[in-house]
C-alpha cells in the first residue's frame, strides 16, 4: 500500500481509538483483529515513516493502561533492540510514556529502565514518562529528577525535553513555574531555553492572567537563535488566546510584533517567520471561540488534552503533528439546556464587565499603499519662457500630468452606532447560547427573575453546558 496511507491510517486509528485500549477491528477479509496486533505488524515491517505512526498509535490507543498493558511495552521495548530507524525508537518510547500517563510511582520500574539506557532517544522518552505520569501532581521527586536531567544530560534533545515536561508536571500549580525556569530561560545552552519557553507555555496554559511567565517570553522572543524565538511566539500566542488587543497591551503588542514578523523575510529567519504564522494561527484558533484547556475547572487533568500537548511537540521531528494540538483545544460558551434538552433562547444572562473587553478583536485589514500626491513646483521666469518657446515649437517639456488628491480626504472606516444597535448587540451576546472566554466567567451573573434558572449556580457553572430548571 502507499506509504503515506498507511501513515496516516494509522494514526487515525490511534485517535478514534484513545485510550480505548487493545479492541477489535475489522480486517481486510471482514474478520475482527486485536488492534495492537495490526499496530504492531506495521511497526515489525521496519519502515521509518510507517512504523513511526503506529507506535505513536500505540501508544494513544492504550492511553493511561499503565501496568495492564505491561506485555505490550514488552513488545514495544523488544522491537527498539531491533530496528536502526530513530523515528521508531523515539516513537516507541513516547508511546510506552502515553501508556504510562498517570500512573505515578506505577510508573517508576518503567521511567528507571528508560532513564538508565545509553541511547538518548530512550532517554527522550524517559523524560516524557515522567512528565505525563505525574501530569498535574506537582511531585518534588519528579520536579527534582527533571531539573538534574536539564542541566546534566550530555544530549541536547533529551535537556529540552526535561524542561518541556516540568510543564505537565506543575499543570496544577502554574504560578510556581516562572520562578522554576527562570534561571534555565538564561541557559547558554538553546534547548535548555526553548524548552523553559515551552513549558511556561503548557503550564501556564490555565491562566487568566500569566504576567511572570509572559515577561519571561518577551526577553526569550528576542533571543539571538531562531528555533528559541520561534518557540517564545508559540507559547506566548497559547497564553493570549482570545485577549482582545483593544483592552489589552500585551495582546496588542504581541499581535503587532507577529505581522511584522511575517512580513519581514529579509531580517527574520524562515524558522522564526514560520513561528509567527503559527502563533497568527494558535492566537485567533478555533474562530476564537475556543482556548487551550489542560485541566478541567474542577482542577482534574485531561488526558486526551495532554496526550494531544505531548504529541504536537514532536513537530520538532515531523511538521504535521502540528495538528495534534487541536485535541487540547476546548470550546468556550455556555449552552444552557431544559430536561428536553433542548436550548430555550428566553434564558439570559448578565455581564458585571463591559462586553467590549471580552468582544471579538477587529479583523486584519490589508493596508493599501497610499496614492502620491505630486507637490506643484515653483517655476522661474526663465523656465516659463523657456517651456512657453519649446511649446510653440511643438516639443513635450516631459512632464506628467497628476491627478491632485488631497491627502487629507480619507473614508472613515468607523461608523457611529446607535443606542439601538448597541443594545441587540448586548442581547446577542447575552443570549443563549453565548461565547463565554476565560477571563468572562467570573462576570456572569445568572438573572433570577427569569423562567429558567440554572439547577447549578457556582462559579464552576458559568461555562460549558448547563441544565436549566423550568
Amino acid at each position: 500500500a502507499w506509504e503515506p496511507l498507511i501513515h496516516g491510517s494509522c494514526l487515525a486509528l490511534g485517535l478514534v481509538a484513545m485510550g480505548s485500549g487493545d479492541v477489535l477491528v475489522k480486517d481486510q477479509n471482514g474478520h475482527d483483529q486485536s488492534l495492537v496486533d495490526l499496530l504492531m505488524g506495521v511497526v515489525d515491517t521496519d519502515d521509518a515513516v510507517t512504523g513511526e505512526s503506529a507506535a505513536l498509535a500505540l501508544g494513544m490507543a492504550c492511553l493511561n493502561g499503565g501496568l495492564e498493558y505491561s506485555n505490550i511495552i514488552g513488545r514495544m521495548l523488544a522491537v527498539v533492540s531491533q530496528t536502526k530507524h530513530e523515528k521508531i525508537i523515539r516513537a516507541l518510547a513516547l508511546g510506552v510514556a502515553m501508556i504510562m500517563y498517570g500512573q505515578e510511582e506505577e510508573a517508576e520500574g518503567v521511567i528507571n529502565s528508560l532513564c538508565a539506557e545509553k541511547d538518548s532517544l530512550l532517554r527522550y522518552g524517559g523524560m516524557y514518562t515522567i512528565g505525563l505520569a505525574y501530569a498535574g501532581t506537582a511531585n518534588n521527586e519528579a520536579i527534582r529528577r527533571l531539573l538534574r536531567v536539564a542541566v546534566s544530560d550530555v544530549n541536547d534533545d533529551v535537556r529540552r525535553a526535561a524542561v518541556t515536561n516540568l510543564g505537565f508536571v506543575l499543570l496544577n500549580s502554574p504560578e510556581r513555574l516562572p520562578e522554576l525556569v527562570e534561571l534555565l530561560s538564561e541557559s547558554y545552552n538553546p534547548h535548555v531555553r526553548y524548552g523553559s519557553a515551552m513549558a511556561l507555555g503548557i503550564g501556564c496554559s490555565g491562566m487568566d492572567s500569566a504576567t511572570d511567565a509572559l515577561k519571561i517570553l518577551d526577553a526569550l522572543r528576542e533571543d539571538k537563535v531562531d528555533f528559541v524565538r520561534q518557540g517564545a511566539m508559540l507559547s506566548t500566542a497559547i497564553l493570549l488566546m482570545q485577549k482582545n488587543p483593544q483592552h489589552d497591551d500585551k495582546a496588542k503588542a504581541f499581535r503587532a510584533k507577529l505581522q511584522e514578523t511575517f512580513e519581514d523575510s529579509k531580517h527574520s529567519s524562515t524558522m522564526t517567520r514560520m513561528g509567527a504564522i503559527l502563533a497568527m494561527g494558535l492566537v485567533d484558533a478555533c474562530g476564537r471561540n475556543a482556548n487551550i484547556q489542560l485541566v478541567t475547572r474542577s482542577g482534574i487533568v485531561r488526558p486526551q488534552a495532554v496526550a494531544g500537548m505531548a504529541l504536537w511537540l514532536q513537530y520538532w521531528y515531523w511538521y504535521p503533528m502540528m495538528h495534534m494540538i487541536s485535541l487540547a483545544f476546548s470550546p468556550t460558551a455556555l449552552v444552557g439546556l431544559n430536561s428536553d434538552l433542548n436550548i430555550p433562547t428566553g434564558f439570559r444572562v448578565e455581564c458585571d464587565a463591559p462586553l467590549a473587553q471580552f468582544d471579538y478583536p477587529e479583523p486584519t485589514t490589508e493596508k493599501k499603499a497610499s496614492k502620491q500626491v505630486r507637490v506643484k513646483t515653483a517655476v522661474l521666469s526663465m523656465t516659463a519662457k523657456q517651456q512657453a518657446r519649446d511649446k510653440a515649437k511643438g516639443k513635450d517639456d516631459g512632464s506628467m500630468e497628476v491627478d491632485e488628491e488631497s491627502s487629507d480626504k480619507k473614508e472613515g472606516n468607523g461608523k457611529n452606532i446607535s443606542d439601538e444597535e448597541l443594545e441587540k448587540k448586548r442581547e446577542e451576546m447575552l443570549s443563549n447560547p453565548l461565547r463565554v472566554t476565560r477571563e468572562q466567567m467570573s462576570k456572569i451573573v445568572y438573572m433570577e427573575d427569569q423562567r429558567y434558572q440554572p439547577i447549578a449556580n457556582d462559579e464552576q457553572h458559568k461555562s460549558g453546558v448547563v441544565i436549566l430548571l423550568d
